[in-house]
């Protein structure tokens, strides 16, 4: 959603980017533009989110990206029309449909009456262009072999394989020149690997192979900045023409020295070091990826008639009825309208094991029919099916900046410019102490390559990449990576009673008779029978009970509900009256002054007899607790966080499930300001505060905790609020996540250290003469692919 009422968002895939620094490069010269609001720039899933002002040009947008030296991809839609205005004015035709906002470009055929229309690939669908070209007063149809395209994944980002292949092939003469040279064998050299043969085959690996390298160094002198690629653009080219000029200028009678497999080592090894690590990031937002391929392409529809036909899913709007038997996934959220189905939910709940779902179940997108065979009435579809949010929310995390290392940003701001001036001073330096101009340069390009910034680059963005990807795999989003930040500081975690630590369902824990002749066991059945077809919770929790016991239900007559306070029947020849202090004050004359009974939070059973009513006995219930909440409790005391109920139930409850949980403290009867005031209290004493909840009334504090936890089973206005969505009611996840918070911040500072030390080490070194420029270039590579490794080593998590 845009943060201003008066700007617009839209996302569009980047083709182009083949690093982070490219995200990063693109990103400022967005935001250089006055126009937009705001811009986050994402590598792993080549993608722009902007937000600008209503009256910004879409044009002027692309505009900017290719003049980074990147493109939008786009898509084009084919469609006919058969208005005659049209082919008498495909200018018309052109000019009002380039009106509507996304459209890229307009091309009308008219041999055969086509339109070809452009848009960006995450703005408009075929269904929504119809819609629209129909407000304009343009009718538009989808040819007979049209199809929706899904949203294919530009910059997956895997590279062709062929560009590093093919220039370490070029590559290992050098390898085997240098091996030879260093054993003593030069016949080799002198006859079959010449210098100009050399020097030629490092003109195509720079030339051909690295031209990128000289493309991204130009697009970043334009921006006024210095990134990576210029560092090996310019060690790479210093080492090439210096050979070069020894070669073709140097006296016959001097043997030339030649650096000529610097520039391949350098080109060779950044393409290699790209390649693992634009391979690994992959791997690291392949849980996108696999969510994205749950999204069902085509669907088959049922119309009025009964008639079954295949369209595709873009086309299905809300009432439609869709058929889906066994091995199909769930195309959008919805209500089952007949049939019934095992449905495999485990890529929405975690749970592996198929759920029933019959008529009136609820069933969501990316599901999967284990068996059986339904029609569903679709309710909610396209971007706004919980499939789609689950996307949005983790491509939004991975996109989102963590603010936890701003100096790190800084640094690498200034870093290239440094380098750059100690790779000049180095030069200087060993020319002023009478080195050769040959040894002072070679000294000044290994400054230049071992200086490559990857590492560095790479050690906050790959580590919250993958702390993202463990957690969602585990049945856990965080919204963005600030709150993943917040989440490993938690030292207090406040929890909610109803439907998050309970089921929300009650259970019967008591039943007593107060008169001998009656039973326990008759006691219960006549109460369940009392209830026979209701749906109320207290109602089940009695008919799970009598039927556990065995118990069968007795026939039932004159039955009446008491909205709110209970119900009555006829069993045999008796009148019974089964249901809360309300309803007993109601109808036994001294029910409020029998001190006795202690009715607070009992259901009664009273039988009615000529002196009026008269109480058999009564029966207590308490929500039920997770299965998972005392083992939750106790993996998050392990990590040293104190824990506080806060409910909004009465006193005597909260305070025997405190002392059952163990749980630090507890506050009963909270209201949703009690609750806030509560977490505010302890933000006041320096405590940094989470709060897990489901429901509408904690909506409020789960906005204003430091981390709010919301269970994916409770209400959306719980979920938009909180900043961690638990994708199913197990109370592990919370510690779950906190864990997983910790070990990526962890990650984080030990590749930052890494990334570091290698520079501070092996810059002076380099500038001192003790790494040759092919030695660098392999120490650069080998530092980037330590650091990937070093997060990729966060998706051996296991809880």
């Amino acid at each position: 959603m845009p943060k201003y009422s008066n700007s617009e968002t839209l996302t569009v895939q980047i083709a182009g980017m083949h690093c982070t620094q490219c995200a990063e490069r693109l990103e400022k010269a967005l935001l250089n533009n006055p126009h937009i609001i705001s811009a986050s720039v994402s590598y792993p899933l080549a993608k722009a989110s902007l937000e600008f002002s209503p009256a910004t040009p879409l044009k002027s947008l692309t505009d900017i990206v290719q003049k980074t030296g990147y493109s939008v991809v786009t898509h084009t839609h084919h469609f006919k029309t058969k208005q005659p205005e049209n082919v008498t004015n495909p200018k018309h035709l052109q000019e009002t449909l380039m009106g509507i906002k996304g459209v890229q470009a307009v091309e009308f055929k008219e041999e055969d009456s086509s339109v070809y229309i452009t848009v960006w690939l995450h703005g408009l669908t075929q269904s929504k262009l119809i819609s629209q070209a129909a407000d304009v007063g343009i009718s538009l149809n989808q040819p007979a072999h049209a199809s929706s395209v899904k949203p294919r994944r530009i910059n997956q980002p895997l590279p062709d394989w062929s560009i590093p292949f093919l220039s370490a092939i070029l590559t290992l003469p050098f390898l085997v020149h240098m091996t030879l040279h260093f054993l003593g064998i030069q016949a080799f050299t002198e006859t079959l690997f010449t210098g100009l043969i050399q020097g030629l085959l490092s003109s195509v690996i720079l030339l051909f192979f690295g031209r990128k390298f000289f493309s991204g160094a130009y697009f970043a002198l334009r921006q006024k900045t210095a990134n990576m690629d210029l560092l090996v653009a310019l060690g790479a080219t210093s080492a090439w023409l210096f050979s070069w000029f020894q070669l073709l200028f140097v006296s016959r009678d001097q043997e030339p020295s030649l650096y000529f497999e610097t520039t391949a080592f350098i080109i060779t090894f950044v393409l290699i070091g790209k390649y693992i690590e634009q391979k690994s990031t992959k791997d690291i937002a392949v849980s996108i990826h696999e969510l994205m391929d749950l999204q069902s392409e085509f669907v088959t529809m049922m119309d009025d008639n009964g008639e079954v036909f295949e369209t595709a899913i873009n086309e299905v709007q809300p009432g439609d009825i869709l058929v889906c038997s066994t091995g199909n996934s769930i195309p959008v959220d919805g209500v089952i309208a007949y049939g019934q189905a095992e449905v495999d939910e485990s890529m929405i709940t975690g749970e592996s094991i198929p759920v029933l779902k019959g008529t009136g179940d609820r069933v969501y997108t990316g599901s999967l029919i284990a068996n059986g065979f339904i029609r569903l009435e679709a309710q909610i579809v396209g971007e706004q099916t919980t499939l789609a949010k689950i996307i949005r929310q983790v491509e939004e995390a991975q996109s989102k900046k963590a603010k936890i290392f701003p100096l790190v940003d800084r640094i690498c701001q200034i870093f290239v410019p440094s380098v750059l001036v100690l790779a000049l001073m180095s030069f200087c330096g060993w020319l002023l102490f009478g080195t050769s101009l040959e040894h002072s340069l070679i000294n000044a390009v290994s400054v230049l390559v071992i200086a490559c910034p990857c590492a560095l680059g790479l050690a906050t963005p790959t580590a919250l990449m993958a702390g993202v990807s463990v957690a969602a795999r585990n049945g856990i989003l965080f919204k963005d990576n600030n709150v993943l930040q917040k989440a490993c500081n938690l030292d207090t975690l406040a929890l909610d009673k109803t439907g998050t630590l309970t089921t929300s369902l009650p259970t019967l824990i008591e039943s007593n008779s107060l008169k001998s002749e009656i039973s326990q066991h008759q006691l219960l059945q006549i109460a369940a029978s009392l209830q026979q077809g209701s749906e109320h919770p207290i109602a089940k929790a009695l008919q799970k009970s009598a039927s556990q016991a065995g118990l069968k239900s007795l026939h039932l007559e004159g039955f009446v509900s008491h909205i709110g306070q209970g119900v009555e029947g006829i069993i045999g020849d008796q009148k019974y009256y089964l249901g809360n202090q309300n309803l007993m004050t109601r109808k036994v004359e001294d029910f409020e002054t029998r001190d006795s009974l202690n009715s607070m939070g009992k259901v009664f059973l009273a039988q009615e007899n000529q002196k009026g009513l008269e109480i058999l006995g009564y029966f207590r219930f308490e929500d039920e607790l997770r299965p998972t909440t005392l083992e939750a409790i106790n993996r998050i005391k392990r990590l040293k966080i104190r824990t506080a109920l806060v409910s909004g139930d009465i006193d005597v409850v909260v305070a025997k499930l405190a002392k059952k949980i163990k749980v630090d403290s507890y506050i009963s009867c909270a209201t949703p300001d009690e609750k806030v005031a509560y977490l505010e209290s302890e933000t006041q004493k320096g405590h940094i505060v989470g709060m897990v909840g489901d429901g509408i009334n904690d909506a409020v504090a789960l906005a204003r905790a430091h981390v709010g936890f919301a269970l994916n089973s409770g209400t959306d206005t719980a979920m938009a609020s909180s900043g961690v969505i638990l994708m199913r009611p197990d109370l592990k996840l919370v510690a779950y996540a906190i864990d997983i918070s910790k070990m990526t911040f962890r990650k984080i500072k030990q590749n930052l250290f890494w990334a570091f030390s290698y520079n501070v080490c092996a810059l002076p070194l380099a500038a001192f003469g003790y790494l040759n420029p092919g030695l660098a270039a392999v120490a650069m590579a080998l530092s980037s692919i330590s650091v990937i490794s070093n997060s990729l080593l966060m998706k051996t998590w296991k809880p």
